[in-house]
């Protein structure tokens, strides 16, 4: 339940947002999602949100005004004192997006408190309330949730990009037993760029470097790179790391990252002679 005291330090403005970006009324869309509905801890109906888990807020929630609508609901800003987020104390109010965007500067934003699938488009701004979005978005930023990633890499060594070292510590083109001792390392620029990548999410997200399936290798005997391919399509693991080119066959598959280098191709052919007989073309 919320403290008394914090109640009193929640600021509830009468401003209804900026010109050309006022806040909207979106309780009755709030209410139509029966599916969610929830009764909240001072009896009113609501529906649930997924703020640290599910979360009981009233039809009102964000509608018709600038307030600090998470000051008395969100769990984080609850526990009060000098170390609550600071989006706790920002103004914001849903708006409707195509009115702000052309009719105001305001930054707007798509809610995630409704999947893209839903039906329900909820946009909000804390521009339009003098206040800035920049604290909620960063709070936003650890979108992996600690979660552990089982990786592979495609059955071959391409040097400097991916590889792993024999039992005698040599790099063979074709990697034998070693490849399926998971207890050998893997090495090589991209296994780095992972790895470099882990550390700036600082602890958000860790990788787990497993052997790909023989059964990938018999069903793609001439592409390791497919064969690993097929195990994330599969759901073996989640994630293929390597120098892999994106294929349409594969995009079929599964999704790939944005690429991290390109590989430059072209196409010989023999030098154009210069006879013009017929038997010469």
């Amino acid at each position: 339940k919320m403290s008394s005291s914090n109640n009193e330090n929640i600021r509830n403005s009468t401003t209804t947002g900026n010109e050309g970006c006022h806040c909207i009324d979106t309780s009755a869309v709030l209410a139509s999602l029966v599916e969610r509905s929830c009764t909240t801890s001072d009896g009113q109906e609501g529906i649930l949100l997924t703020v640290s888990g599910p979360l009981c807020v009233p039809h009102s929630f964000g509608s018709s005004s600038c307030r600090q609508h998470d000051m008395a609901l969100d769990p984080h800003c609850l526990v009060g004192g000098p170390d609550i987020p600071g989006y706790c104390i920002r103004e914001w109010c849903y708006v409707d997006a195509l009115t702000c965007m052309g009719a105001s500067s305001e930054r707007v934003y798509r809610s995630t408190y409704f999947a893209a699938d839903s039906g329900v488009d909820m946009f909000y701004s804390y521009s339009t309330c003098g206040s800035s979005a920049e604290d909620w978005l960063e709070s936003q930023h650890d979108v992996l949730g600690e979660v552990s990633m089982r990786a592979i890499t495609a059955a071959y060594n391409i040097m400097p990009w991916v590889y792993k070292r024999d039992y005698e510590g040599t790099i063979p083109i074709v990697p034998g037993r070693e490849y399926y001792d998971n207890s050998m390392p893997h090495g090589g620029v991209h296994i780095n760029f992972v790895r470099s990548l882990q550390g700036i999410a600082d602890g958000d997200f860790t990788v787990d470097y497993v052997h790909g399936s023989r059964a990938s290798r018999l069903v793609h005997p001439s592409s390791p790179g497919t064969a690993a391919v097929q195990d994330v399509a599969d759901g073996l693991v989640d994630i293929a790391v390597g120098p892999i080119w994106i294929t349409g066959g594969r995009l079929k598959m599964t999704s790939f990252t944005m690429p991290i280098h390109h590989d430059r191709t072209v196409l010989v052919i023999p030098k154009p002679g210069t006879k013009s007989s017929l038997k010469a073309r």
